[in-house]
């Protein structure tokens, strides 16, 4: 956590940078769970784990 900022690297060199605002979250998941309403955006882990990005605004 770098301020109100998530910062994590990716095996690709890539830096994710996430602000989650004031309404935002993280859920964890598995492929085929349903997703919460206002899932926005879904990253899978190499280990095949969903992390999903979840703001209603």
């Amino acid at each position: 956590r770098v301020g109100k900022f998530l910062v994590g690297p990716t095996d690709r060199g890539i830096t994710l940078v996430l602000h989650l605002g004031m309404s935002g979250r993280i859920a964890l998941g598995r492929p085929g769970d349903p997703e919460a309403p206002h899932t926005n955006v879904v990253f899978e882990t190499d280990r095949g784990d969903e992390v999903r990005l979840v703001d209603p605004r």
